[in-house]
């Protein structure tokens, strides 16, 4: 990773990256000693990654920084723990995606936060409550997509006799692409916009 890293920059002159696995912080001690390595040779790289909130703790946000990590992704999602957890997905606790969001602000670690707008079991109420959740985190940046079940995936398959949309390259998370229990497609494209 390093010696590309350093490619990179003597072949192309790049002054930032951005590590496009969706969990990188997943492994910390791998990650350390990427970001170790960083600060070792004395390479001068501003970079951003992918990962969960949950992976990440205030000591490794610290060592990422100094090795030059400007920008985090994250995924919040949604504020209901319990629609998540109905979707299979792990939920993150509040007080942690709280902390961690306030340490990246103080540290000036640019934070951008991905919603997921009409996930199985939401409501009207759930989705205005995520909405407020996301003022109050307050990012430098919130992204707001559509519940889209990706075709080959097994969400797809649960729900494909309510799937109405044809066309695959709507199937972009901007797109409704099925009936929703609990919203109209218009209703959710209002609460994305």
């Amino acid at each position: 990773v390093l010696e590309e890293i350093e490619s990179l920059i003597d072949k192309y002159s790049i002054k930032s990256l951005m590590f496009r696995d969706p969990c990188f912080s997943f492994n910390k001690k791998r990650v350390a000693s990427i970001a170790d390595e960083i600060i070792k040779r004395n390479i001068k790289i501003e970079w951003g990654c992918e990962t969960r909130l949950d992976n990440l703790d205030t000591g490794l946000l610290d060592l990422f920084y100094k090795s030059g990590l400007r920008v985090v992704k994250v995924g919040i999602e949604s504020v209901e723990s319990d629609i998540l957890k109905r979707q299979q997905r792990k939920p993150i606790s509040i007080e942690h995606q709280e902390k961690i969001i306030k340490f990246c602000d103080k540290k000036g670690i640019m934070v951008i936060a991905f919603y997921i707008i009409g996930l199985e079991h939401d409501t009207k109420e759930s989705i205005e409550r995520t909405i407020k959740y996301a003022k109050k985190l307050n990012t430098d940046f919130a992204n707001f997509t559509l519940c889209t079940p990706i075709p080959g995936t097994e969400y797809y398959e649960q729900i494909k006799d309510r799937i109405y949309e044809e066309n695959l390259e709507n199937f972009d998370n901007f797109h409704p692409v099925f009936r929703h229990k609990n919203l109209t497609a218009g209703e959710l494209c209002k609460f994305q916009e």
